[in-house]
């Protein structure tokens, strides 16, 4: 497997010993483990790590992202 199966498809890809990744990068390496990790598990029939089954959805964290002004009083 490589790192483009796991990426987006929407520039060409570089030749891994061309991208030079900084310090500033750290998010995108993690990114990378943390979808190729997924990947991995589900080629090996487990359910992938940061996926809830059905029955447990009720555990999600819901966060509210309203962006704007809201009328006093309301949460």
């Amino acid at each position: 497997m490589t790192e483009k199966s796991a990426c987006n498809d929407t520039q060409p890809m570089l030749d891994p010993r061309k991208e030079q990744l900084a310090t500033s990068d750290k998010g995108v390496i993690l990114i990378r483990k943390i979808i190729l990790n997924a990947i991995r598990s589900v080629q090996e029939n487990h359910a992938p790590k940061e996926v809830l089954p059905a029955d447990r959805a009720h555990e999600l964290v819901s966060i509210d992202s309203f962006t704007g002004v809201r009328a006093k009083g309301l949460a």
